[in-house]
C-alpha cells in the first residue's frame, strides 16, 4: 500500500513538472502572449462594457507576473535560459513605463507589483540594480503624500487599505527590503495608518469597528446601511494577515498587537457553524453587527483565497502564530478543514486560477499542511493538485483558461497574470515541490518572507 501511494505521488509530481514546463514554454514569446490576451474575443462583459484582461504593468494581468514566474522557473530548471525569457518581459516593463508612467503604488496594478516582478529575476539583488533603485526612489518620493491623502479622508474605502489596491498591498514589497532604512521607515508609517483605522468610530450614534464601509454603489446585494468586509482580498482578514506577517518578521509598532487581537476576536465572534463545521463569513452587514440580526445573513459562500473560510482561516492562523494564541490556530484549522467536508459544488469555485479558484485553495492548503502537520490537509492538497492537472488544456493559448462570468454567463478567457491567470497557476504548481525563492506569497499576504 505504501509503495502504491508513493508511486501515485511520483506520477503526479511528474505530471505537474511536465505541465509547468509546457506552461512556461507557452509564456516564452512575449508578443504571442500579448496577442492571445488581446484577441478580439478574449473579453468579459460587465454591465455591457467589454473588459480585456490586459494591463501590461500590473502583477494581476501583465508582464510583472511573468517575471515572477520566470524567476521561479530559473530555479526549477537552472541554466535553461528562463532568466533570459524573464529579461524580455523586464524590457517590456521598461518600455511601458516610458510610454505611460506609473500611476499606482499598489501590488496588483502598480509599482509594488513591478518591483516584485523585477526582484524575482534579480538573483538576490545582483541584477537590475539601477532599475530597482529607480523604482524604489519613485516609491520613496511618492508614498508620503499619497499616504497623507488617504489618512485625511473621512470615510474608509476598501481600496484605501486592502491587499489588492490599498496600503496593505505595499507591505509585501516593503518586507522584501525590510533591512533597508527606506523600507523600515515606510513600514512604520503604513502600519501606523492601519492601526489607526482599526480604532472604533461612531456612525449614526453607534460605536462600530473602524473597518466599517459605507454602502457600495452599484451593488444591490450590499446592505443599505453599509457593511464590514471579512475577506482576504478586500477585507479585514487581509489587514490581519499583513500585520501578523510583519510581527512574525519582527516588525512592530505601538498598538499593532492590540489591533490584531481586536480583529481576531471580532472575526472569531462572527464564525458560524453549519452541518459541515465552522464557517468564517465574507461580509457582515450593519444589521448583523449592530442589532445581532442574522435574518438576512449571507447565503452565498465561496471557499477561496479572496473570500470565504480558507483565506480568513489563514489570516487567523498567522495571527495565532504571531500572537502565540493557540485558540486562534485551533478555530482556523477547524474552519479550514470544514471546507473539505462540503460537496465540491458548494465551494463555489470553478476556475483553476488563484484569486477565486483552485490554485489559491491549493496554495493555502499546502501552507496550512506545512504549518500544522495535519495529514488530512496533505490528502486534500493532493486531490486539489490532481484537479488542476486534469484541467490543463494543451490547445488553450496559455494552457489554462480563467473561468469567469461575462454579465452572469460563464465564459473562459486567456489570462497571463498571477491573480486570475496562468502565471499564478504555474507558480502554485512549482511551489508544491520547491520553496519559492521570490517570496511571491507576500503578494497574497499568506506567508512570511
Amino acid at each position: 500500500m505504501v509503495q502504491t501511494e508513493l508511486h501515485k505521488s511520483e506520477i503526479l509530481r511528474r505530471k505537474v513538472e511536465d505541465i509547468a514546463i509546457e506552461l512556461a514554454m507557452k509564456l516564452k514569446d512575449k508578443e504571442a502572449v500579448s496577442a492571445a490576451i488581446q484577441d478580439k474575443e478574449n473579453f468579459i462583459l460587465h454591465h455591457g462594457v467589454k473588459h480585456y484582461p490586459w494591463e501590461p504593468l500590473s502583477l494581476s494581468h501583465g508582464y510583472p507576473a511573468i517575471c515572477v514566474a520566470m524567476g521561479e522557473m530559473d530555479k526549477f530548471r537552472q541554466d535553461s535560459g528562463w532568466d533570459l525569457v524573464g529579461h524580455d518581459y523586464v524590457l517590456g516593463i521598461k518600455k511601458e513605463i516610458e510610454r505611460h508612467g506609473i500611476h499606482s503604488l499598489s501590488m496588483w496594478s502598480g509599482l509594488s507589483g513591478i518591483l516584485m516582478g523585477v526582484h524575482a529575476l534579480s538573483k538576490g539583488g545582483s541584477r537590475y540594480k539601477g532599475f530597482i533603485n529607480q523604482l524604489i526612489q519613485f516609491f520613496c518620493e511618492t508614498y508620503p503624500a499619497e499616504l497623507e491623502k488617504t489618512m485625511a479622508k473621512n470615510d474608509l474605502e476598501m481600496s484605501d487599505y486592502d491587499v489588492i489596491e490599498g496600503w496593505c498591498s505595499t507591505i509585501g514589497i516593503l518586507l522584501l527590503y525590510k533591512e533597508e532604512e527606506w523600507a523600515k521607515t515606510a513600514l512604520g508609517k503604513v502600519l501606523a495608518y492601519i492601526v489607526s483605522f482599526c480604532e472604533d468610530k461612531t456612525v449614526l450614534g453607534v460605536t462600530v469597528p473602524g473597518w466599517y464601509i459605507l454602502p457600495r454603489q452599484l451593488s444591490p446585494e450590499s446592505s443599505p446601511m453599509g457593511e464590514f468586509n471579512c475577506g482576504m482580498s478586500h477585507g479585514i482578514a487581509g489587514v490581519l494577515a499583513a500585520m501578523s506577517i510583519c510581527l512574525k518578521e519582527g516588525i512592530q509598532i505601538s498598538g499593532q498587537k492590540e489591533a490584531m487581537h481586536k480583529i481576531s476576536d471580532w472575526l472569531r465572534s462572527h464564525s458560524r457553524k453549519d452541518q459541515y463545521g465552522v464557517r468564517l463569513p465574507s461580509i457582515i452587514s450593519w444589521e448583523e453587527e449592530v442589532y445581532k440580526d442574522r435574518s438576512n445573513a449571507e447565503d452565498y459562500h465561496r471557499d477561496a483565497w479572496c473570500y470565504g473560510s480558507p483565506g480568513a482561516a489563514r489570516a487567523l492562523w498567522l495571527a495565532g502564530e504571531a500572537l502565540n494564541r493557540n485558540a486562534l490556530k485551533a478555530i482556523a484549522l477547524d474552519a479550514y478543514l470544514a471546507t473539505f467536508s462540503k460537496p465540491l459544488k458548494k465551494w463555489n469555485i470553478f476556475s483553476p486560477t488563484f484569486c477565486h479558484g483552485l490554485s489559491g485553495l491549493l496554495r493555502l492548503t499546502h501552507l496550512m499542511y506545512e504549518d500544522s502537520g495535519n495529514e488530512a490537509l496533505r490528502i486534500e492538497r493532493d486531490k486539489l493538485l490532481s484537479m488542476i492537472v486534469d484541467m490543463y488544456d494543451q490547445n488553450a493559448p496559455l494552457g489554462y483558461y480563467d473561468h469567469n462570468f461575462s454579465d452572469n454567463a460563464e465564459k473562459k478567457i486567456a489570462n497571463m497574470g498571477m491573480l486570475e491567470g496562468v502565471a499564478g497557476i504555474l507558480l502554485t504548481l512549482l511551489s508544491i515541490y520547491q520553496k519559492p525563492i521570490s517570496n511571491w506569497d507576500l503578494a497574497f499576504m499568506i506567508n512570511k518572507s
